[in-house]
């Protein structure tokens, strides 16, 4: 027997929010594509951040996404790296958190 799944549980699954997904399931184009960051952890969101801001900086285009994360724990507290490194890191970090709050107001 198949299993059904609501547009809430695929969204969910997604990362999307319902709009998003029930909107791709009718085969159209979502108006407005969002993302839902309430599953997500911190350094997932900061992840996802990170990939997007990869297109307009390219510094992180150079350091690459997996090797910024090396770097950060799950709080986002820095844990390596030289001085130049910890310099953009912080950067990001900040930019980041300026941006969730934005986004949350």
């Amino acid at each position: 027997m198949s299993e059904y799944y609501s547009i809430s549980k695929m969204a969910t699954i997604a990362g999307c929010d319902r709009r998003t997904m029930s909107a791709r399931v009718s085969h159209l184009t979502p108006e407005k594509e969002t993302t839902n960051y309430k599953g997500f952890s911190l350094k997932q969101q900061f992840k996802l951040w990170l990939e997007e801001k990869q297109k307009e900086d390219e510094m992180i285009i150079i350091a690459t996404v997996p090797r910024i994360l090396k770097r950060f724990d799950s709080r986002l507290a820095i844990i390596k790296g030289n001085r130049l490194e910890k310099r953009y890191l912080n950067k990001w970090r900040a930019l980041f958190r300026i941006d969730r709050t934005i986004l949350n107001d």
